[in-house]
């Protein structure tokens, strides 16, 4: 059996450069930014454009950082006023009548991507936030969102 002298010194041998590691792992996490950096594109050649259907009631906050870290271009209809700049003929259909609105508006320059989407940040239907759908659908763009849970992508690991 080894002496008391010696299994301190094993034991400090051990913990003092796992102290360390964890230290060092844990500063490096906090002082970690990249979270807030917008993800890589995978696919800059095509254009994007995020359709929103909301009402004037719509609590939209999460939708600016959600943009600031993606590549979508907002469109965000309000459906219960017609002083917006983005509005539809007749308040029928919920969203509906959004995406229907912007298809035949913008049908002969529709981008190459369309995410339709509605104005909350998220819902019994929705597996994940709206935020985390708008940033990991950028590397699989052809894709109903309830599949996202497949979805490999390492330009966003958040």
């Amino acid at each position: 059996m080894p002496k008391s002298g010696g299994v301190q010194r094993l034991i400090s041998f051990t913990y003092k450069p796992l102290l360390a590691a964890l230290v060092i792992s844990i500063l490096l996490r906090w002082t970690d930014d990249s979270k807030d950096r917008k993800l890589p594109n995978p696919h800059p050649h095509l254009s994007r454009s995020l359709v929103v259907a909301s009402t004037t009631s719509s609590n939209l906050t999460w939708l600016a950082p959600a943009l600031a870290k993606s590549h979508w271009t907002p469109k965000v209809y309000v459906t219960d006023s017609a002083n917006t700049p983005l509005t539809v003929p007749v308040n029928k259909g919920n969203e509906a009548m959004t995406y229907l609105t912007y298809i035949i508006d913008n049908y002969d320059a529709l981008p190459d991507i369309i995410f339709f989407h509605h104005d909350h940040s998220q819902d019994w239907h929705q597996l994940f936030s709206s935020a985390y759908e708008l940033a990991i659908s950028i590397c699989s763009p052809y894709r109903n969102t309830d599949t996202l849970a497949r979805v490999a992508c390492p330009a966003a690991k958040m």
